[in-house]
Order: structure tokens, then sequence, then C-alpha cells
């Protein structure tokens, strides 16, 4: 709250720094917008010896930005910034030790503690001795290694990652490879992140072997477990769907099944659903010579996210509209 929120910046969409230089000093003389408060908060932090990291993601109403500090040993306060009634379901950092990206909720599961103990450690020794025996093309024994380090730790994620991967280019029978999910899901029915990867794998697997109904199946319960606290998870999962459909040039199937979207996620779904389903599904219908279809799409869109007028989402559904009409 020390930086003056610069309201002109949005009505204008000046999402880029344009008051000289970027310091410290001319954003808390300038103000600025979300991207900026929390740029200063962050590094405003660590000068003080916090460590902090900057959130992005997308809510209700477009995209957002916050910072969350190191509160105390392990716990991390991940929210300083960010608004509760827009359903900012996931937020995206850069790790400082890898410089890969890194959310919220998997910060959180590091946290967790169990990395500095034991039977992580003895985990990591089985990798890397199952790893040592594949190098040896002693896949028994490797096999029997992966095994070991879900025993010894099976709230790691790692492990879980290991196995699969073995499993899958040592092309082990479909059967093992969705025992190794099902037991997953039990295990990390807490993590949904978690839980919608060994989902959606087992989802594959069904594809795999020509179940399109279970495979759709599973796909929808991810949807709908995960639409109000976790719409990221739910509107990938929707557009693999979506994906799936276009693919087979089932245009008319899709444009029902992107309705039943609409109709489930509402507004939860927001600036995920609006980048990741409707822009490219109205765009791929313009891209077919069906631009009357791809103006419902948008309009359907726009009715159910309801954004609220002026916000970056609202900017967003008009600039969507112009590009599609100069497109036609």
């Amino acid at each position: 709250s020390a930086v003056k929120y610069d309201d002109s910046r949005i009505s204008s969409r000046q999402f880029v720094w344009d008051r000289g230089e970027y310091t410290l000093a001319n954003i808390f003389s300038r103000g600025g917008i979300c991207v900026d408060q929390a740029y200063f908060a962050t590094i405003a932090g660590k000068a003080r010896g916090i460590p902090t990291l900057y959130f992005s993601g997308q809510g209700a109403d477009g995209g957002h930005a916050w910072f969350g500090y190191l509160k105390s040993n392990e716990r991390w306060e991940m929210d300083a910034g960010r608004y509760e009634n827009q359903n900012y379901a996931v937020g995206e950092a850069m790790d400082p030790q890898s410089w890969r990206p890194i959310s919220d909720h998997e910060l959180a599961g590091i946290s967790e503690g169990f990395r500095d103990k034991a039977p992580f450690a003895a985990s990591r020794d089985d990798i890397l001795m199952a790893s040592l025996f594949e190098q040896r093309g002693n896949s028994a024994l490797a096999a029997k290694a992966f095994e070991s380090a879900v025993a010894v730790c099976p709230q790691s994620p790692e492990t879980w990652a290991a196995r699969q991967s073995f499993l899958e280019r040592t092309g082990a029978a479909s059967s093992l490879r969705k025992l190794l999910h099902e037991a997953a899901l039990k295990q990390f029915q807490n993590r949904k992140d978690l839980k919608v990867r060994h989902q959606t794998a087992l989802a594959e697997i069904a594809r795999e072997q020509g179940d399109t109904a279970t495979a759709e199946t599973i796909e929808r319960q991810i949807v709908t477990q995960n639409r109000s606290t976790r719409a990221d998870l739910s509107v990938n999962a929707a557009a693999r769907q979506l994906t799936s459909l276009l693919e087979q040039n089932k245009i008319p199937e899709a444009f029902t099944e992107y309705r039943r979207m609409l109709s489930s996620l509402k507004k939860t779904g927001g600036g995920n659903f609006f980048y990741d389903i409707v822009v490219p599904f109205a765009e791929t219908l313009n891209s077919a010579g069906d631009s009357a279809k791809a103006g419902e799409a948008v309009e359907l869109a726009q009715k159910a996210l309801d954004p609220e007028t002026g916000s970056i989402l609202d900017q967003e559904f008009r600039n969507l509209k112009t590009r599609l009409k100069t497109k036609e």
C-alpha cells in the first residue's frame, strides 16, 4: 500500500512501466499497478533480509501480481496483496535456486519438512541406485530400487515421478502403470495438483486402451472437483477435452462441450478459462470460416465469466472481438 495505485495505466492498457527509470524510488514517488507494487514489496523485503517471492496469476477479472515472504522457519506467507474475492487459483513465481517456474502450491509442498529427514535421503539413494542398475542393463534391480524409493518415502512426489518415468520408458504394461497412479491418488488426496497429475495419467492410459468413455469421465471429474478452488486445474482438463474434439474435427460436439464447460465453471474460470479455452477455441472457429460461431463463443463466455466493467479481462474480451472481426 506504500505504492499508490495508478488507475490510468489500467484504463489505457499501459501494463509496461513508462515512467522513466525503473527504480524503487520512482515506483514509490510515481505509483504503479499491481506488478510494480509486488515488485517494490519483493525487493524491499530482500533489502531488509527477508526472503521474498514475486507471484503472478489469473483470477476472475484477469491477471494480477502479489508477493510472498518467509514469515518463520519453513513457513511462507504467500497471499500478500492477493485479493480473496478474485479466486486466484494458483500463483507462479521463479525459483531462485533453479530459475524455473514454481507455483505457490509446489512451494507449500516443499515446505512440508520431510525433505530434511532420513526417509527422503534414503529415497534419493534408491533412485540413484536404480539409475545405476538401469545404466548397466539390469532392469529387474532398477525396478526394485524404484519401488523401494516410493515405499520408503511415499510423501515425496519425486519418487512417484521417477518410478512413473521408468515404467514408461521401459514399456511396462498399462496395468502396472495404472496400479502406480491409483496408489498415488490415495497418497495425494489432499494435494490437488498431484492428484490431478495422476488422474490425467489414468485418463491417458484409458485412451491408449481405446476406452474413451473412461478417459472423458476422469477429465470431467477433474473439472468438477477443482472448479471452486483450483480453476486452473479444471481449465487444463477442459482444454484437453476440447482440443481432442477439435483435432477430430468434431465441431458441433466441441461447441456442446464448450457450453457445458461454461455452465460448470462460470465466473470461477476467470482469466485461465479466457486465455486457455475461449481465445484458442474462438480463433479456431474463425480460421475454419465460421465467424458466426466464433462470435457466439465469445459472447457466451463473456456472459458466463461476467468480468467487471473496465477490468483487464473485460478489455481482453473487447480486444478479442476486434481481432476476430479483423480476421473475417
